[in-house]
């Protein structure tokens, strides 16, 4: 007989069971898979205990959280370039001038408006990227 195990909204199944671990569909964070790859890793290896316990994962899972975005040199340089050039520019263009993913363009420009380097503004129901005083001095000092 299976004795089933409830934690935190998820069923699992005993290991003793004959039955594989089964677990209830629920909403998960996108890390979810490279968090569980990197827990069984880390059991192979021997680093840590084998635990079914979720406080394992949760610890992982806010390691992975705290690592910051690192951009790319080459990306913040084609960006800036292609801006200074062409002028404010809204992000599928900048993504197609720049021969760029979308997503990792986003995640650069993102960066960039933390850093102060760029900034959004409104064009043509359009959100459009342009440079600050403190970008062109980037641009020009890299260049």
């Amino acid at each position: 007989m299976a004795v089933i195990k409830k934690q935190n909204s998820k069923v699992r199944k005993d290991k003793n069971s004959k039955n594989i671990k089964k677990t209830l569909k629920t909403k998960t964070n996108p890390n979810t898979k490279k968090l569980t790859k990197h827990v069984i890793w880390m059991e192979k290896k021997g680093r840590v205990k084998k635990n079914n316990d979720l406080d394992l994962k949760e610890k992982f899972r806010k390691e992975l959280e705290k690592k910051q975005f690192e951009p790319s040199m080459k990306m913040l340089i084609r960006i800036t370039e292609s801006i200074k050039q062409k002028g404010s520019r809204n992000k599928t263009t900048l993504s197609r001038d720049t021969k760029t993913n979308y997503t990792r363009l986003t995640k650069h420009v993102v960066w960039m408006e933390k850093k102060g380097l760029v900034e959004s503004e409104i064009k043509n129901h359009s959100i459009a990227i342009a440079l600050t005083s403190k970008g062109r001095f980037f641009v020009d000092t890299i260049l």
